[in-house]
């Protein structure tokens, strides 16, 4: 192999930890409430909290992309909501998360930094409002945007 090939093939799907996922993405249930009324409120049955259980894929895809965080330090990851708005994906920088604002986002405009940055933004919203990642995969957006991915990532 000479030197091209093998740079080009160094470069070549350099986010494919990422977009591997896609086959079990589209299979996937990705998550669900956990409710339950079991406890009664005391100290030795608390009541649970609702919560959000994710499937075993999601979690990878987000241990992935804490991956592309630490190794693209170029991306404007700690500053996603002034990078989001300055692409005008979002109209305002304010506490509440844009959740249709980012439904909305036409998938072929997006660069790699975009798609990426606007997967943090909503693990990071979900964070503080839990629901959010979970109505994202179940509306088709998360695996919108990463097939939008895989087609860049050559």
């Amino acid at each position: 192999m000479n030197f091209d090939m093998e740079m080009e093939w160094l470069m070549s799907k350099q986010f494919e930890s990422v977009t591997r996922l896609i086959p079990a993405l589209e299979k996937d249930f990705y998550g669900y409430w956990n409710y339950s009324d079991e406890g009664d409120g005391s100290a030795e049955r608390p009541f649970m909290m609702p919560h959000v259980s994710f499937s075993p894929t999601v979690y990878v895809l987000f241990s992935e992309l804490n991956n592309v965080v630490k190794n693209h330090p170029e991306y404007t990851f700690k500053e996603y909501r002034d990078y989001l708005f300055m692409k005008g994906y979002i109209s305002t920088k304010t506490c509440a998360f844009p959740v249709a604002e980012l439904s909305n986002v036409f998938a072929d405009e997006l660069s790699i930094e975009d798609i990426f940055v606007m997967l943090f933004a909503i693990q990071r919203a979900d964070r503080f409002c839990e629901g959010v990642l979970l109505h994202f995969f179940k509306d088709g957006t998360i695996l919108k945007w990463l097939k939008t991915l895989e087609k860049m990532d050559v």
